[in-house]
This record gives C-alpha cells, sequence and structure tokens, in this order.
C-alpha cells in the first residue's frame, strides 16, 4: 500500500570499477546535518565496494528512466553499458537526466537482520526542477501520476512497467479509489513551519 520513488546507488570500487544498484529503500534522516539512508541485501554482490569506499551518489530516478530501472535491477549483465554519467565527488558516477542526484559521504553502516543501512552525508545535491519522478508501488514501476508537478492534473491511470528484482517482498496491489479532498489556501509560511517541525521529529526521535 506504500508507494515510494526509485533510485539507483552509484559509488567506484577501490580498483575502479563501476557499482551501481537499483533500490527504493531510501529516506531522508537529518536536515542538520543533512542526512539520509538506504539500505542493502548482506548478500548483495556489491557490498564490499559500499562498505569501504568513501563516497556513493543517490540518483533518483525521472519517470523516463524505467527501462535504467530495470536495467540495474538484473544481474548477470553489464549494467553500465551507453549509460551517460559525470564523475561526482570521490567518482561516485551521477547519472544523466535523473530527477535528482544526493553526493554522499558514506559517513555510517548499520547491520540489522539481513540488510545494512546506509546513512549518507549530503555534500552536494542537484535536481531538475521539470522532472516527473519514477514511482514503484505494488511491485511495478509506474511512470504517470495523477498530478503533474506545476500544479495542474494530468492523466490518471498509470502505466506499469514489469517486476524488478528488488525490493522483494511486495504484491501486486489494485488501486483504491481515490476519496474527494477539501481544498484549502496555502500559506508561504506553511513550508517553513512543516520544516522546522519535521527537524525537531528527527532530533527527538
Amino acid at each position: 500500500m506504500f508507494a515510494t520513488g526509485v533510485t539507483i546507488v552509484t559509488a567506484r570500487a577501490a580498483n575502479g570499477a563501476l557499482i551501481g544498484l537499483t533500490a527504493n529503500s531510501f529516506n531522508s534522516v537529518s536536515l542538520d546535518p543533512p542526512l539520509v539512508l538506504w539500505s542493502l541485501a548482506r548478500s548483495a554482490a556489491s557490498m564490499a565496494a559500499l562498505r569501504t569506499g568513501s563516497h556513493y551518489t543517490i540518483n533518483i530516478l525521472a519517470a523516463s528512466q524505467k527501462a535504467l530501472a530495470e536495467r540495474f535491477a538484473t544481474k548477470d549483465i553489464d549494467r553500465w553499458v551507453d549509460v551517460a554519467f559525470t564523475e561526482g565527488l570521490g567518482r561516485a558516477p551521477v547519472l544523466a537526466g535523473a530527477a535528482a542526484s544526493f553526493e554522499c559521504f558514506n559517513r555510517s553502516r548499520y547491520d540489522e537482520g539481513d540488510h545494512v543501512i546506509f546513512v549518507g552525508e549530503v555534500e552536494r545535491c542537484t535536481r531538475d526542477v521539470g522532472a516527473s519522478p519514477l514511482l514503484f508501488h505494488g511491485g511495478r514501476f509506474y511512470t504517470e501520476h495523477p498530478f503533474n508537478f506545476s500544479g495542474g492534473r494530468s492523466r490518471r491511470n498509470a502505466t506499469a512497467g514489469s517486476r524488478p528484482q528488488r525490493p522483494a517482498g511486495t504484491s501486486a496491489l489494485r488501486q483504491a479509489p481515490r476519496k474527494r479532498q477539501s481544498r484549502s489556501r496555502w500559506h508561504p509560511d506553511w513550508d517553513r513551519k512543516t520544516a522546522r517541525s519535521n527537524s525537531a521529529r528527527v532530533a527527538a526521535a
């Protein structure tokens, strides 16, 4: 029942090899300092390189990058063939066309169950203001959204993509009918109040 964005985490191994994998286990942690987290299965082939590397980039994918998400979720292929990128901090690749990219210092790691939680300190970020994000829900990718991101309505029906290898443990769900919500006037102070509230909630956790 929980829809997420989709990311590709990229890095460089000590020998210079390119590392990249599709993940949707991404979330914000702190505003000051700016921290984000994501998780990776202990059994992942890239675990050793990501544990020891100094930096990685979390690339938040745009709706136009569904094929790239599927490729970086596929095993036993060369994921980097014809993929456009620039080198970011620590030589971690920053993917061209991403909706946003967070270049992170590999701050800390926590072993929990069969996964490792990575906490990254954001040292640089970029975004494409006009990009619509790729979504993942019920085991499928979605490239269209009920609302666009310039304030107007777009087509309601989403187009589903194929099921990626990760994340696991999800099942196809029918979309519940949208409930009608009342509208209220927006005030510029609301964004600032929300940011302060979220920061206080993180600090108290």
